[in-house]
């Protein structure tokens, strides 16, 4: 049976010592939230908050532009903001996203079982009952998750505080053969690329559920009740390795190379100006590279079936009349290299550069709500100057 920790009091958490980059996006996506009783009192309804969440994308690799051209133009209305992050690797990156802590204070150090992170203090503590999620259950809104929680959560029965639907992958690196816990049941897919593609299975459960919840919203109106908005996170794992294309895009970008900065299989002179573990990196060899380039352009085939999940949920959104009362916030994990530094994969920078792209509802408002996993945030969000 599954069990879920409710949280019914939210109280207050430490105060973090430092706020994390990373976490920028759930920080203003609750930032824009309004109060129960505030919405209520200015008559306006509480806008809805949809966050995809991708992994192992970088802006210095390409893939917020050129292989998402829909998500690209639906993104236009609104800012891209930079940072860098402190531990910069998929699960402790994710476990400061929803606890709002930093990893010294969270303690989710390593992506192993050893490091604390996909399983143990994180989610045996109270951060995860203190989640942005629980906060955000707690001022009114319906939360969905789906896709990526942690990197690998055997728990399928337990339900993390502050989610009404749970669709989570129990293991990661597969775009096929999936397994998720669906709210508190395992569910196991094939290897059917029309129906068992990863991306797929994320965007026809969440626009399903999604479309459920604004028809709940329109009944409640009719009826004269207030509705409740909607907190959706959609994490998926492209463009990560293996980097599996659907079948139709396969190929779309043959013959595509990874970036060349000054940095690519770096000379000498200047791994020596770099980090110790920079500079330990020996040159790349040919066969390094071609497989980097083969990768790079799997990863960008893998964004095309993102792109087109990303104009599903909004095509949702537009069909219930919410594109002005709803936030879209992407954000990415930290992106390994592929060839910067002498660095063919798999070796995290200090300061990898996730980017967060937001859309803002038109005409823009201006929605606060204190916060308290992070210090009391006010946001005055409108189109960029």
């Amino acid at each position: 049976m599954a069990t879920s920790r409710s949280a019914v009091a939210l109280g207050p958490t430490p105060t973090p010592t430092g706020m994390r980059t990373v976490m920028i996006a759930v920080s203003l996506a609750l930032a824009a939230v309004c109060t129960a009783s505030a919405g209520a009192a200015a008559g306006v309804e509480r806008p809805n908050i949809i966050f995809f969440f991708q992994d192992d994308q970088d802006e210095m690799l390409g893939g917020f532009d050129t292989p998402m051209p829909k998500t690209l133009s639906l993104m236009s209305a609104g800012s891209r903001l930079h940072g860098f992050t402190s531990v910069p690797v998929c699960c402790p990156s994710r476990v400061s996203l929803w606890s709002g802590r930093n990893p010294h204070n969270n303690k989710a150090i390593a992506h192993e079982p050893q490091g604390w992170c996909s399983e143990g203090i994180f989610d045996e503590g109270p951060d995860e009952d203190y989640s942005a999620a629980a906060y955000a259950k707690a001022a009114g809104y319906t939360t969905g998750l789906y896709g990526k929680y942690l990197n690998v959560r055997n728990n399928v029965s337990n339900i993390p505080a502050g989610w009404d639907s749970w669709f989570m992958m129990v293991h990661e690196n597969k775009y096929l053969k999936n397994d998720f816990s669906v709210n508190g049941t395992y569910v196991q897919y094939g290897d059917d690329f029309e129906t068992d593609y990863l991306t797929t299975i994320l965007r026809r459960n969440a626009t399903e559920w999604l479309r459920a919840r604004f028809q709940t919203n329109e009944n409640d109106r009719a009826a004269g009740r207030d509705p409740s908005p909607v907190f959706l996170t959609i994490a998926d794992h492209a463009p990560h390795v293996p980097a599996t294309p659907e079948p139709k895009y396969a190929g779309t970008y043959a013959g595509r190379k990874a970036p060349r900065p000054v940095t690519y299989d770096a000379p000498q002179d200047i791994i020596d100006q770099h980090h110790w573990l920079v500079r330990s990196q020996p040159p790349m060899s040919e066969l390094q590279k071609n497989w980097t380039d083969d990768l790079f352009e799997r990863r960008w085939e893998t964004l095309r079936s993102v792109d087109d999940m990303v104009e599903a949920v909004w095509d949702v959104v537009s069909e219930a009349g919410q594109e002005d009362n709803t936030y879209v916030f992407r954000e990415t994990a930290p992106a390994a290299p592929r060839g910067p530094r002498a660095a063919p994969v798999g070796a995290a920078p200090p300061a990898p550069s996730p980017a967060l792209t937001t859309r803002h509802p038109a005409p823009p408002r201006s929605d606060c709500i204190p916060f308290p996993p992070w210090p009391r945030l006010h946001c005055s969000v409108g189109r960029p100057r």
